[in-house]
Protein backbone atom coordinates (compact mmCIF):
# COMPACT_ATOMS: atom_id res chain seq x y z
CA UNK A 1 0.00 0.00 0.00
CA UNK A 2 1.22 3.40 -0.70
CA UNK A 3 1.75 5.86 1.71
CA UNK A 4 -0.39 9.02 1.74
CA UNK A 5 0.15 12.70 2.40
CA UNK A 6 -1.66 14.17 5.37
CA UNK A 7 -2.63 17.09 3.14
CA UNK A 8 -4.81 14.86 1.39
CA UNK A 9 -7.34 14.20 4.52
CA UNK A 10 -8.79 17.40 6.53
CA UNK A 11 -11.34 18.86 9.35
CA UNK A 12 -14.39 19.45 7.84
CA UNK A 13 -17.43 21.06 9.13
CA UNK A 14 -20.59 19.87 7.68
CA UNK A 15 -24.22 21.60 7.05
CA UNK A 16 -26.93 19.77 6.68
CA UNK A 17 -26.54 15.93 5.66
CA UNK A 18 -23.77 16.85 2.60
CA UNK A 19 -21.78 19.93 2.52
CA UNK A 20 -18.33 19.97 3.54
CA UNK A 21 -17.06 22.92 4.28
CA UNK A 22 -13.15 22.91 5.19
CA UNK A 23 -11.72 24.76 8.41
CA UNK A 24 -9.90 27.51 7.40
CA UNK A 25 -5.97 27.62 8.19
CA UNK A 26 -5.67 23.96 9.19
CA UNK A 27 -2.45 23.25 10.15
CA UNK A 28 -2.94 19.74 11.51
CA UNK A 29 -6.01 17.15 12.50
CA UNK A 30 -6.27 14.10 14.44
CA UNK A 31 -8.75 11.83 15.68
CA UNK A 32 -9.18 8.79 18.06
CA UNK A 33 -11.68 6.17 18.50
CA UNK A 34 -11.31 4.24 21.77
CA UNK A 35 -12.35 0.78 22.91
CA UNK A 36 -13.66 1.32 26.65
CA UNK A 37 -12.69 -2.36 27.88
CA UNK A 38 -14.70 -3.44 31.19
CA UNK A 39 -12.15 -4.98 33.54
CA UNK A 40 -13.90 -8.66 34.03
CA UNK A 41 -11.24 -10.17 35.70
CA UNK A 42 -11.56 -11.50 39.17
CA UNK A 43 -9.33 -13.85 42.01
CA UNK A 44 -9.01 -16.79 39.86
CA UNK A 45 -8.28 -14.98 36.72
CA UNK A 46 -4.75 -15.37 35.69
CA UNK A 47 -4.81 -13.21 32.96
CA UNK A 48 -6.37 -9.81 32.10
CA UNK A 49 -9.96 -10.54 31.40
CA UNK A 50 -12.04 -8.03 29.70
CA UNK A 51 -15.47 -7.24 27.76
CA UNK A 52 -16.46 -4.16 25.26
CA UNK A 53 -18.23 -1.60 26.51
CA UNK A 54 -19.07 2.07 25.31
CA UNK A 55 -17.04 3.48 22.68
CA UNK A 56 -15.69 6.85 22.60
CA UNK A 57 -13.74 9.57 20.45
CA UNK A 58 -12.24 12.75 20.22
CA UNK A 59 -10.35 14.72 17.22
CA UNK A 60 -8.21 17.69 17.79
CA UNK A 61 -7.04 20.32 15.37
CA UNK A 62 -3.91 23.50 14.93
CA UNK A 63 -5.29 26.13 12.68
CA UNK A 64 -3.19 29.45 11.59
CA UNK A 65 -5.85 31.97 13.37
CA UNK A 66 -7.45 34.30 10.39
CA UNK A 67 -10.32 36.51 11.89
CA UNK A 68 -13.83 36.38 9.90
CA UNK A 69 -13.48 32.94 8.51
CA UNK A 70 -15.67 29.72 9.79
CA UNK A 71 -13.26 29.29 12.46
CA UNK A 72 -15.82 31.31 14.57
CA UNK A 73 -18.21 28.82 14.25
CA UNK A 74 -15.99 26.77 16.60
CA UNK A 75 -15.88 29.48 18.80
CA UNK A 76 -19.76 30.34 18.97
CA UNK A 77 -20.63 26.41 19.52
CA UNK A 78 -18.15 26.14 22.64
CA UNK A 79 -20.13 29.40 24.16
CA UNK A 80 -23.35 28.03 23.18
CA UNK A 81 -22.64 24.46 24.34
CA UNK A 82 -23.99 23.37 20.94
CA UNK A 83 -22.92 20.23 18.86
CA UNK A 84 -20.91 20.66 15.45
CA UNK A 85 -20.95 17.90 12.78
CA UNK A 86 -17.09 16.90 11.98
CA UNK A 87 -15.80 14.86 8.99
CA UNK A 88 -11.96 14.22 8.97
CA UNK A 89 -10.67 12.57 5.90
CA UNK A 90 -11.04 12.88 1.74
CA UNK A 91 -13.70 15.41 -0.05
CA UNK A 92 -13.27 14.82 -3.86
CA UNK A 93 -15.68 16.55 -6.32
CA UNK A 94 -17.74 17.02 -3.02
CA UNK A 95 -17.87 13.58 -1.78
CA UNK A 96 -16.92 12.19 1.38
CA UNK A 97 -14.17 9.16 1.17
CA UNK A 98 -11.80 7.43 3.88
CA UNK A 99 -12.20 8.99 7.10
CA UNK A 100 -15.08 9.40 9.67
CA UNK A 101 -17.78 11.61 10.75
CA UNK A 102 -19.48 12.44 14.15
CA UNK A 103 -21.19 15.03 15.98
CA UNK A 104 -19.15 16.45 18.70
CA UNK A 105 -19.23 19.39 21.52
CA UNK A 106 -16.60 21.71 21.49
CA UNK A 107 -13.73 20.65 24.21
CA UNK A 108 -11.73 23.33 24.65
CA UNK A 109 -10.19 26.40 22.06
CA UNK A 110 -6.77 27.38 22.87
CA UNK A 111 -4.99 30.82 21.36
CA UNK A 112 -1.08 31.10 21.13
CA UNK A 113 -0.20 34.64 20.28
CA UNK A 114 3.72 34.19 19.57
CA UNK A 115 6.39 37.07 19.09
CA UNK A 116 7.56 37.01 15.44
CA UNK A 117 5.39 34.30 14.39
CA UNK A 118 1.46 33.38 13.04
CA UNK A 119 -1.11 33.44 15.75
CA UNK A 120 -2.49 29.37 16.44
CA UNK A 121 -6.06 28.21 17.93
CA UNK A 122 -5.65 24.50 18.82
CA UNK A 123 -8.89 22.63 19.14
CA UNK A 124 -10.50 19.79 20.81
CA UNK A 125 -13.51 18.19 19.84
CA UNK A 126 -15.02 15.16 21.59
CA UNK A 127 -17.81 13.20 19.79
CA UNK A 128 -21.32 12.35 21.07
CA UNK A 129 -23.46 9.51 19.48
CA UNK A 130 -22.43 7.16 16.99
CA UNK A 131 -19.46 7.80 15.27
CA UNK A 132 -19.62 6.78 11.30
CA UNK A 133 -16.61 5.55 9.18
CA UNK A 134 -16.89 6.57 5.34
CA UNK A 135 -14.91 4.28 3.25
CA UNK A 136 -15.91 5.35 -0.12
CA UNK A 137 -16.93 8.18 -2.26
CA UNK A 138 -20.24 6.67 -2.80
CA UNK A 139 -23.03 7.37 0.06
CA UNK A 140 -22.41 4.16 1.61
CA UNK A 141 -21.33 4.43 5.71
CA UNK A 142 -20.48 2.39 8.11
CA UNK A 143 -21.45 3.32 11.64
CA UNK A 144 -19.05 2.30 14.65
CA UNK A 145 -20.24 0.78 17.21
Amino acid sequence: MAAQSGKIQKLYLVTGSTVNTALVGELSSQWTINGNIIDVSDKDSSWFEGIMGNKSGEASASLTYQKGTNQNTILDALFAGTEVKIFIGEVTTGAQADGIMADALIASVGQSNPDNDKITWDVSFTFVGEITRVKTTTTTTTTVG
